[in-house]
């Protein structure tokens, strides 16, 4: 078998292998903590900082009703810029990723 499968792949990991990469926007959100924010290298080609703050804004407004929503609607995507970009939250962070980075 050529190369090894990777079970688990870090955010820490995934940060210094540049496959993830900060996001930097205003980030105001009234439910704490507030984890760290990442995008694929595919959004960071794609989408400009005005893109990745419409993004946020959204996500925030979206966020503050999604638990009201089924489970397979809980799944939030915005078009900016001509892409797709979803927004996953886990434990370790919120990422923001083109459907085919998945």
């Amino acid at each position: 078998m050529e190369g090894d499968i990777i079970f688990r792949y870090s955010l820490e990991q995934a940060l210094e292998d540049g496959v993830l990469i900060p996001v930097i926007v205003d980030r105001i959100r009234l439910i704490p903590p507030q984890p760290i924010i990442v995008m694929t290298v595919s959004v960071a080609e794609t989408v400009d900082h005005d893109g990745l703050q419409r993004i946020w804004d959204a996500y925030c407004a979206w966020f503050a009703t999604a638990h009201l929503l089924p489970e397979e609607d809980q799944l939030f995507t915005l078009q900016v810029d001509g892409q797709t970009v979803w927004v996953i939250e886990d434990a370790n962070a919120i990422t923001f990723l083109l459907p085919e980075d998945y």
